[in-house]
């Protein structure tokens, strides 16, 4: 092998890794969210001991949307877009009280999270839970689960949800499908 063919080759493979580092850091500055469903308390949302109720026990239970900015860009989120579904029906914004909505991060970035909530009552009453009821019999809980679906849009329209949650309205429980 001579001094010219040697060249060309090591000029092939330097178009190679350039071609192939630009992909890389293409797919490493791209967009990516993590949406999780999680059960809380109104507590978690207090702000001062005059907002917080006086009893724990009290205090109304939460189904919470967090969402975690893992990706390599800054996302602005749209705060009137938020959604759950299930069971054939699905609430927004304008269907309900939502927590939170006021103090989502814009933009959201890299590495932070935030998180909103709507309160359980309303989200079993909205979702239809109750025509559920009637499987509330030791043995077939398990004919309560209600796949559920979460999401949001941003501020160019790209929509973000998960389906990786399920809710046991039987024993007012959520899980993550694994």
């Amino acid at each position: 092998m001579d001094l010219e063919n040697l060249a060309r080759l090591a000029g092939v493979i330097a178009l190679f890794i350039s071609i192939a580092t630009f992909a890389i850091t293409r797919y490493e500055r791209r967009r990516k969210l993590v949406i999780e469903l999680i059960q809380g308390s109104y507590q978690d949302f207090t702000v001062t001991p005059s907002e917080a109720l006086v009893d724990q026990d009290e205090a109304p239970n939460l189904i919470k949307i967090r969402v975690t900015n893992i990706g390599g860009v800054p996302v602005i989120v749209k705060p009137e877009s938020f959604y759950i579904g299930g069971n054939g029906e699905k609430i927004t914004v304008n269907d309900t009280d939502w927590l939170g909505l006021k103090s989502i991060p814009s933009p959201l970035s890299v590495g932070s999270s935030f998180e909103v909530a709507c309160f359980e009552d309303a989200f079993e009453h909205l979702l239809n839970m109750n025509i559920l009821a009637h499987y509330m019999r030791e043995g077939e809980y398990e004919n309560t689960r209600v796949p559920l679906v979460a999401g949001f849009t941003d501020h160019d329209n790209n929509s973000y949800e998960t389906r990786h949650f399920n809710y046991y309205y039987a024993v007012n429980t959520l899980e993550r499908n694994t």
